[in-house]
């Protein structure tokens, strides 16, 4: 018998598949995205618009009203329409109706319904970075510092930033405190 028919060609032989891995996600590459992640947020809060207020001892001893208030642009960008308003929250002199002659703070954060500002004092400024300035307290109010008992206050500072044009507000605490020379003195909340 002979082989004459046609010839029939081979077909190429498939090249052996590997056998399919399901993709997985190593350690590393999360341990690098988190902290992609974590350096990004870290990143962005850096530039969050910053305001910080100090208060110095009063030059007149028998007036804690007396002390200068000092605020400060500490953030990284400008800002816009720097405001200071005063929130009382208990002011009890000698003689006056309804003061105990202890008072109840620190008490929690509490909200500053009363609050009030002079024109002309503080008007709302721009301020740049690291740009400050300063106040006395009586200068915004006039109680009667030589007879105060204890006073809790707030310095309340508004403000706008330029970009987000965001309007913020950021209250300051500030309470009383009887030293040993039996003097009062501003101490934070």
């Amino acid at each position: 018998m002979s082989n004459r028919g046609p010839k029939l060609t081979k077909l190429p032989k498939k090249p052996k598949r590997a056998k399919e891995k399901k993709p997985r996600i190593s350690v590393i590459a999360i341990i690098l995205g988190t902290a992609t992640l974590l350096g990004g947020v870290a990143a962005t809060v850096t530039f969050l618009p910053r305001v910080s207020v100090t208060i110095g001892d009063p030059p007149d001893l028998d007036n804690a009203f007396s002390a200068l208030v000092t605020v400060t642009n500490s953030g990284y960008i400008p800002l816009d329409s720097v405001g200071v308003k005063l929130g009382i929250g208990d002011i009890c002199t000698q003689g006056a109706p309804g003061c105990s002659s202890v008072p109840t703070f620190p008490s929690p954060m509490r909200e500053y319904r009363s609050t009030f500002q002079r024109k002309g004092l503080a008007p709302p400024r721009d301020m740049a970075v690291d740009d400050h300035f300063t106040f006395a307290l009586d200068d915004i109010t006039r109680a009667e510092g030589n007879r105060l008992t204890y006073a809790d206050i707030a310095v309340i500072v508004n403000y706008r930033t330029p970009y987000l044009h965001l309007t913020r507000k950021k209250t300051f605490p500030l309470y009383t405190r009887k030293a040993s020379n039996g003097k009062l003195y501003w101490q934070w909340k």
